[in-house]
Order: C-alpha cells, then structure tokens, then sequence
C-alpha cells in the first residue's frame, strides 16, 4: 500500500482587500508583539509603515526586519532570529516574495529550537514548533506561503539548500490581489513562470498522488490563461487574482508532491550566478522536459490539454512534444531570458554546475527520467 500525507494551512484568507484583516488575524491567534518581515522595496514605498500603523493601533508591538536579499543565504534568518528572539515576539508576520516568506518560516522555528540554522537542512529536522506565522505573498509565483520549506542560498555548499518541516507551516494566509498590482513586468514574467513550474513538475514527477495532482490540474490553466495578460496589462486585476489563486495551487501541489530535474538544474545556476529562481527555472525547463517526456509521456500530453491545445488525434508522444512546443512559445510571449550566458555562464563553468546539481539526489530521484551527470552536461549545454 502506498501512503501520501497531504498538508496545507489550516486558515486561507483569498480575495481582493484581504490584507486588511491582517490585524484582526494577528488578535484572533492571541498575539501581541509582531515581528514584521518586509521586502525591502514595501519599505521604501512608505507599505511597511502602513502597515505597522495598522498594527499599532490594535495595541500590537511592532519590529520590523527588512533586511531581505534575493536569493538568501542560509546565515540569514539566524540572523534575524536573535531580532526576534531579544524582541519577545510571539507571531512573526512575512509581507512580500518568496525570500521574506522562506526567512520567516525559519525565524518562526529558529525562536523556538536552540539551534544552528544548518542543522535544520534536510527533511524533518526541526524538533518543536515554531512561533505563530501570518503569510501575506505579494507576488504570484513561489508558493512558498503555503509550502512546508524553505530554501536557501549556501556559499558553502555551492547550491541551494532546503528545511523541510510540517512546522513551517504557515498558521494563516492572506491572498489579497491587490498587492500584487504595479509588479514589474520581468517580476511577473519569471514569478508566474516559477508556479507553472511547480506545477508540470509536482504533475510528473514520481511523488505525484491524487491530492497533488487535483491542486496541479487547477493550476495549470489558471496560469496558463492569465499570465500574458497579467505581464501585458499589469493592472489588470482579474488576471492577477487568476494568477495568484494559481500560484497558491502549485505551491499545495508541489508541497505535496516534489520538484524535479528542472528545480535540480536552477538551484547551482541561482546560487552561483545570482540568476533570480524563477528566470533560473524557465531557462532550464525545456532542455529538463525534452529529456524527460519519454519518462511520463501521458501525463506530458495531459499538460498540453491543460495549457488549452487541441490534442485530439495526437499520439501521447505527439500531444508532449506540443506541450514543449506550447511552453516554448509562453516563454517568448513573456520574453524570459533564455540563455544562461547573458549571466556570465561559460561551457567551463559546464561540469562543476552538473556536478553541483547531481548532489541535489532527492529532486533528480524524483525526476520522471532519471538524469545523469552527462544529462545534466548536455542539458546546461544546451542552456547557454
């Protein structure tokens, strides 16, 4: 017998104008001194004192930490956890992208486990709960708000490293739209692209189950419908609650399942190069699925239905090529860089990234097609 074990946040607050509740969540958990984690664009803006202001008003105590930095690295939120800590907060709030949310997951857990951050990396390692979390996204793309992990950059390790815990869970969501209006074009590009990542991954890869690939299904066309628009018309608002339900849904789906080759491959590329995780993924997606097709045809052919082709009369070989060829065309539309080079990457640099991405052995075991490091070679080549 085959068992999964599905999990999601108890509380999702969805819908436009949501974020002003925040306070009212903040009391309705018990608490009273708020540690507000911020990008720091939302406090340049003037957001962040809004939002303490709102706070404030409710009789809440405030600290904010802003000090978010793209792909973080893993000394981070060690860092601001000692914030936390000497603050006494009991509820940690994150407001932004995926970066504030994975800090303030591992701020939560750090505050209550006398601990060294790395000793968290892996699966399962945090020992006790963390603090109560609030998660506000204010892009559509990481899922992270949902997810049971938290990634990061390792200097060290020369790849992304991941915490893995039910104790990252956020306690409540707040998905509210309206915050996800005036995103820069690039930003919604490289972050839409990242949650129909999530979810084509968490659809084919071999932890797929029932729960995952309801959540993966529901996704794929939201995003796949919405996301010119979203780029093209940013103001658009119904497009970008489209996106941002259908980011929520990729990130339960791949939660619940796994990514695969195409998250194995970004994560050297992203650490070494600085390349922003969600351009890393797309820049990788089509040599990883050109790859992997043969390893799940079905479920290939089953995407490009879900992107909204006409398969009939295809083979499952025929409707999966569609599927790369439907993908390839999204890319352009959005014009995601394509090639890692524009990034500095030369083909020397080739073998010590399949080297990197080669360690990362749960994402390529989970892979539809088992990768090896002279795939991976061939798939960074191709990448240039």
């Amino acid at each position: 017998m085959t068992c999964s074990v599905f999990q999601i946040p108890p509380r999702i607050i969805n819908g436009r104008g949501s974020f002003s509740t925040l306070a009212e969540e903040v009391k309705r958990a018990g608490a009273a001194r708020v540690l507000l984690v911020m990008d720091p664009f939302l406090t340049k803006s003037g957001f962040s004192e809004k939002t303490v202001a709102v706070l404030q008003d409710q009789d809440m105590a405030v600290k904010v930490f802003a000090e978010i930095e793209p792909e973080p690295l893993i000394e981070l939120p060690a860092e601001a956890a000692k914030v936390a800590v000497d603050f006494k907060a009991d509820t940690v709030v994150a407001v932004g992208g995926g970066s504030s949310i994975d800090v303030a997951k591992v701020i939560s857990v750090l505050a209550t486990n006398d601990t060294d951050v790395r000793n968290l990396v892996g699966v399962g390692l945090v020992k006790k709960p963390g603090l109560n979390t609030i998660f506000v996204p204010t892009t559509a793309g990481t899922g992270s708000e949902v997810t049971t992990v938290a990634v990061f950059s390792d200097n060290a390790f020369k790849s992304k490293v991941s915490i893995w815990s039910p104790y990252l869970l956020a306690r409540t969501v707040l998905l509210d739209a309206d915050l996800t209006v005036g995103l820069p074009q690039a930003v919604t590009a490289s972050t839409g692209l990242d949650a129909l990542i999530h979810a084509i991954e968490a659809y084919t890869c071999k932890c797929s189950n029932q729960a995952s690939d309801m959540y993966a299904e529901a996704a794929i066309p939201l995003l796949c419908e919405n996301l010119r628009l979203a780029w093209a018309r940013g103001e658009n608002i119904e497009a970008r609650e489209k996106m941002l339900t259908g980011a929520f849904y990729a990130g339960v789906a791949f939660s619940n399942s796994s990514t695969a080759g195409v998250h194995a491959l970004s994560s050297p590329i992203g650490s070494e190069f600085h390349i922003p995780h969600g351009v890393a993924n797309s820049i990788m997606l089509l040599p990883v699925l050109r790859k992997s097709l043969v390893g799940n045809l079905k479920r290939y052919a089953r995407i490009a239905e879900l992107m909204g082709e006409d398969t009939t009369g295809l083979s499952d070989r025929e409707a999966a090529i569609l599927c790369c060829q439907t993908l390839d065309t999204l890319l352009g539309d959005v014009r995601i860089p394509r090639h890692l080079a524009a990034y500095g990457v030369k083909q020397e640099d080739v073998p010590a990234l399949a080297a990197s991405a080669m360690k990362l052995a749960r994402l390529m075991g989970n892979n539809p097609y088992t990768i090896t490091y002279e795939d991976a070679i061939e798939m960074y080549t191709e990448a240039l």
